[in-house]
């Protein structure tokens, strides 16, 4: 009952994830699946519970750098962030993910549980490389696009160019912002900005994860797709900015899950295997050889207690004179 009752609450939990979530066992078989996973990758429920995470749509999960994350750095490091992957897809085509990986120990044994999330990333890569493709529709994508969009200086950190999306974004006008520097905006120090900067125009990283300054003086969770462009023979940045703060509480919402799956599992406790019970009086026998009431074996190796009654039958046997229950078996008032 304990197990179920914590099964159902991580289901819920797991409903109210926004991107697609899987939760998979040490054998990697689905145990559940929210709705947007089902919705994004066009996978029947029904077909998903229970089967290996290759098995999916007829093995459209087969993945081979999926299978090497699960398979050999999970074991090693209990979590893998931001990996990213391509794969073709039967029913949606190719797609690129970011995936996101944590376990949890169920219990005092070793069985985990996987929690798997993954983000589709695929409209941002395709309009960075349609970007890179023409200089003319850079232009035109880059002011019409609905993401935020900075064109930054590596040596400088200065705000070359500006959309209008980062300008609604952020709340200075295009001309504000060109007259300012990225290490004005990120909250890192002017080292840590140069750094990232140097990591992205190596094309070391692509995405990077930060906490931006807005007019206002609030500030923002952003991810930042960034990578190196030329245009008129200047070597410059190309940051794609977008908002994670609903990211950031889906990621603490799966913190807390994995907390209280945690906590919950730690304190189950079940009975398992080939339990020797005595056919007449009901003793168990100890792995010491000693036979047991069966309340004191039980209440030794769980977490359950017990109070202790009569039924109807025993009462009529034990106490034939006294009239404890009635027809129906319920206890009398006298």
């Amino acid at each position: 009952m304990i197990t179920a009752r914590i099964d159902q609450i991580s289901e819920d939990i797991v409903e109210t994830i926004h991107e697609p979530l899987l939760v998979l066992d040490s054998d990697l078989k689905v145990i559940l699946a929210n709705r947007s996973f089902i919705d994004s990758f066009k996978v029947a429920r029904k077909k998903t519970l229970g089967n290996f995470i290759y098995d999916l749509g007829n093995k459209q999960w087969y993945i081979p750098k999926l299978r090497e994350l699960l398979e050999d750095i999970l074991p090693e490091k209990a979590t893998f962030d931001n990996y990213e992957v391509e794969h073709d897809f039967a029913t949606i085509g190719r797609r690129t993910m970011l995936l996101n990986a944590r376990q949890i120990q169920r219990g005092m044994g070793k069985d985990r549980i996987i929690l798997l999330a993954i983000e589709d990333i695929t409209a941002h890569k395709q309009a960075d490389q349609a970007l890179q493709e023409s200089e003319a529709k850079f232009r035109n994508l880059f002011q019409n696009h609905s993401a935020a969009k900075l064109i930054i200086n590596p040596d400088t950190g200065n705000i070359v160019e500006a959309n209008r999306s980062a300008e609604r974004f952020y709340g200075w006008s295009v001309d504000q912002l060109k007259e300012m520097r990225i290490q004005d905006i990120n909250t890192l120090s002017g080292e840590q900005v140069k750094a990232e900067m140097e990591k992205a125009m190596l094309l070391k990283r692509t995405y990077f994860e930060f906490r931006h300054r807005l007019s206002d003086g609030s500030f923002k969770e952003v991810g930042v797709y960034s990578g190196k462009v030329d245009i008129n023979g200047k070597a410059l940045l190309h940051s794609i900015i977008h908002d994670t703060s609903e990211r950031k509480r889906t990621e603490e919402q799966k913190d807390r899950l994995v907390s209280d799956l945690q906590k919950a599992l730690s304190e189950v406790k079940t009975l398992q295997g080939l339990i020797p019970i005595c056919a007449s009086c009901k003793k168990i026998r100890d792995d010491k050889g000693y036979w047991n009431q069966i309340e004191s074996y039980i209440q030794d190796r769980s977490d359950a207690e017990f109070s202790h009654a009569i039924c109807p039958e025993c009462a009529k046997k034990l106490y034939p004179d006294m009239d404890i229950f009635d027809d129906n078996g319920e206890v009398t008032e006298d």
